[in-house]
């Protein structure tokens, strides 16, 4: 495969493909988050932990009770 200016410029794509679809790849970031949420830690390689990572931050702080998050979803639900 050549390197052509096409090739290197990502335009607004982000994330690790991983050698997956589309479909393969969100189902297995969700069995791996799914693992990490239910027994608090995983062995995977450090690709898929990074990418990962990215939805694992968003489902913690949410489930954290009395954040500055959790409290202006509280405020924005009741006005």
């Amino acid at each position: 495969m050549r390197l052509t200016l096409p090739v290197l410029i990502a335009h607004g794509r982000y994330g690790r493909r991983m050698g997956l679809g589309p479909e393969s790849r969100i189902n297995m970031l969700r069995n791996i988050l799914t693992g990490l949420v239910r027994h608090e830690r995983i062995e995977t390689t450090w690709a898929r932990a990074d990418e990962v990572r990215i939805y694992a931050e968003k489902v913690f702080e949410v489930s954290k009770p009395n954040t500055c998050l959790h409290l202006r979803k509280n405020e924005s639900t009741t006005n």
